[in-house]
């Protein structure tokens, strides 16, 4: 295609234009992000400058698609320049002996096994001065905070250390993240935990009363449902996944099936959609109702309020907002009768989170929540056309065969829809995680339609029963498909090599890979097959990368060497136990310290 006419074909595709806007703003987000260094107050003023000079041309002299990207990638730049200065959490910047700690619950984390994680305001800490405290502290520890709400004042030992760095050369760096959510040091607490009163006694506080409305919940359910189906439908309806069980989170993890305890897009469009379902038909009994009232708008808004209460309960997960982001907007859509799925209202909550809080853009939760609703709407797209050209041919059969074809196209849609988000969140799988789960579409084909119809609509039933104590009837629906899923999830998990380990990928590889994708879902036409060229590069140069010879852990506690065969070889298996699996998952093995340990290449002379 001659230049001339690729132009061309860009401006007739004008209405599309704005579905490129966050990939531009994405893009200005991980230049900053890229530089080696902070820039200098300059470099932000002089692209400030230019991205109002772009603002007053497009106003006064209309736009260019040119244009409008750069003044995109302009804002992204800004907008994390702004959000990096707007945040600046004070850091500790050496580590501490155990010493005394005393402040207040800001909030509570996950926890997982017979850990648990605490978010602390901190006031005071033993032998070190009040001008060096960091404000947050984000400490783990055994001892159990399911009594802890927001606003208690407590008391602990504690020993604090410096945010962590990145465990190698490249890997993810969750000091970064701590530190965009205000957080300036880590640690552990030991021994029990002290309750000295609650900040504010006698104020109401919204937060603590959502954490005591999600402890109450969780503990109706488990009565309610003890065992480890009760656990996760606790982790279903609270987002608390301490109370699973470590095998049935790793065999969901195996079938591809772990998306399902993450409250995310899937859980919230059941709800919502299944509230917005459920109120649209009882208000459609009504023949002066549908006549004479917007039914379907009324629906909407009981669905808004439904996630907007279930983001509440679950916890309000940086995913599961992301979720309601896009819930609202779709929701809003219909209030204003727009189109309720379409690229641009994925483009708008894109924009929304990527301006909001630049550095989400680099967690994985983002990129696959995109990534797969993406595919999604751009395969649907295509099909869109083919069902249109086929629906005269399903009238013209019989109810029978109307009803076989209904049934075979419910499974074959979830089908379809595993398989394109599969192929479109593999790669940032592949890139954050280095695991592939081979299984998943089978997994997903057979859970996917229990969750839909069983276990998320029993959950909805349990939340609404529980005011009047008949919480049991909602669980006892719940049960049946949890222990179907993870039935299946074993089975699933048993089979031979159901989860791969990939070694690290190339970044600007798997960029290309991902313009590709993106390329291919925005534009209409023959244009999607130019995303084909970044595609083919980007898979053929995605392993081209060098890994390093010798990886030696923080405080050089641990060092791996990598032998003749590109395997790494432990200097020791007990030693820097974070750093050293991580050190193995990056490397593309999935086997255990000990063996790493055991293999040949260490040779003492001493």
């Amino acid at each position: 295609m001659s230049p001339t006419r690729f132009a061309r074909t860009i401006s007739r595709q004008r209405d599309r234009w704005f579905l490129w806007y966050p990939v531009a703003v994405i893009a200005g987000i991980s230049g900053y992000f890229a530089l080696s260094r902070e820039p200098h107050f300059l470099v932000f003023l002089v692209a400030s400058l230019i991205a109002a000079t772009c603002a007053w041309v497009l106003i006064r002299y209309g736009a260019t698609f040119k244009l409008l990207l750069t003044l995109c990638l302009l804002i992204g730049f800004v907008s994390a320049k702004v959000r990096t200065e707007i945040v600046q959490p004070k850091l500790l910047h050496a580590t501490t002996p155990t010493t005394q700690i005393s402040g207040w619950v800001e909030r509570l984390e996950k926890k997982s096994g017979h850990r648990a994680r605490i978010i602390i305001h901190l006031k005071t800490a033993d032998g070190i001065k009040p001008t060096a405290l960091p404000k947050l502290v984000r400490l783990s520890g055994k001892a159990s905070t399911r009594q802890l709400f927001h606003g208690d004042r407590i008391s602990i030992k504690a020993r604090l250390f410096p945010l962590p760095t990145p465990t190698q050369p490249r890997g993810y760096d969750f000091g970064r993240r701590l530190w965009f959510e205000g957080i300036g040091a880590t640690g552990f607490y030991y021994g029990e935990i002290k309750k000295l009163g609650t900040l504010g006694q006698g104020t109401f506080s919204l937060t603590r009363s959502l954490q005591e409305l999600r402890h109450l919940i969780s503990q109706r359910i488990a009565q309610a449902l003890p065992g480890n189906s009760g656990a996760v439908a606790i982790a279903l309806i609270t987002g608390d996944r301490g109370r699973m069980a470590k095998n049935d989170a790793e065999n969901l993890r195996k079938a591809g099936l772990a998306h399902i305890l993450a409250i995310s897009g899937l859980h919230m469009s059941l709800v919502a959609g299944g509230m917005f379902w459920l109120v649209r038909a009882l208000l459609a009994l009504s023949g002066p109702l549908v006549l004479n009232f917007p039914i379907k708008k009324w629906a909407a808004v009981a669905g808004l309020m439904t996630g907007a209460f279930y983001l509440a309960v679950s916890g309000a997960s940086i995913a599961t907002q992301r979720a309601f982001i896009m819930l609202l907007i779709m929701f809003v859509a219909i209030l204003v009768d727009r189109p309720a799925i379409s690229m641009r209202n994925l483009a708008i909550a894109a924009l929304i989170i990527a301006l909001a809080r630049p550095e989400a853009v680099f967690s994985a939760g983002f990129q696959m929540s995109f990534m797969a609703v993406v595919g999604l709407i751009g395969f649907y797209e295509i099909a869109r056309n083919w069902r249109t050209n086929k629906r005269h041919l399903i009238h013209e059969r019989g109810f029978a065969m109307r009803l076989l074809g209904k049934n075979i196209g419910f499974f074959l849609a979830i089908a379809t829809t595993t398989l394109v988000a599969s192929i479109f969140t593999g790669l940032p799988a592949a890139y954050h995680f280095n695991r592939i789960a081979l299984f998943s579409l089978g997994g997903n084909i057979v859970a996917l339609p229990i969750v839909s119809l069983i276990v998320m609509p029993g959950a909805i039933l349990t939340v609404l029963l529980m005011p009047l104590g008949l919480e049991f009837i909602g669980a006892s629906i719940m049960v049946t498909g949890i222990d179907l899923v993870l039935s299946h999830a074993e089975i699933i998990a048993g089979l031979p090599n159901a989860q791969v380990f990939t070694p690290e990928l190339a970044t600007s590889s798997s960029v290309l890979v991902a313009i590709g994708m993106i390329w291919a879902c925005l534009w209409r036409g023959g244009l999607k097959t130019l995303g084909v060229i970044p595609l083919v590069i980007g898979l053929a140069t995605i392993n081209h990368i060098k890994r390093p010879d010798i990886l030696i852990s923080k405080f050089g506690r641990n060092v791996a060497i990598r032998d003749p065969a590109g395997l790494l070889v432990l200097a020791d298996n007990k030693k820097s136990r974070f750093a050293a699996e991580h050190w193995l998952v990056s490397n593309g093995e999935g086997v255990s310290l000990k063996q790493a340990a055991s293999r040949s290449g260490w040779h003492c002379e001493c």
